[in-house]
């Protein structure tokens, strides 16, 4: 399995949502859904 730049793209935001959840009292917790190559908005919760 080879990793692309986009699916390091696609983990370098779920960090950034996981750093973002902590700053706001949450968990440590990120994740992101794509499909087709482009990201599919999620609701947040928290």
């Amino acid at each position: 399995m080879t990793i692309t730049e986009q699916d390091k793209q696609f983990m370098r935001e779920a960090i950034r949502l996981s750093a973002e959840s902590v700053r706001r009292g949450g968990g440590p917790f990120g994740a992101v859904i794509a499909r087709g190559g482009e990201l599919i908005p999620v609701p947040q919760t928290g």
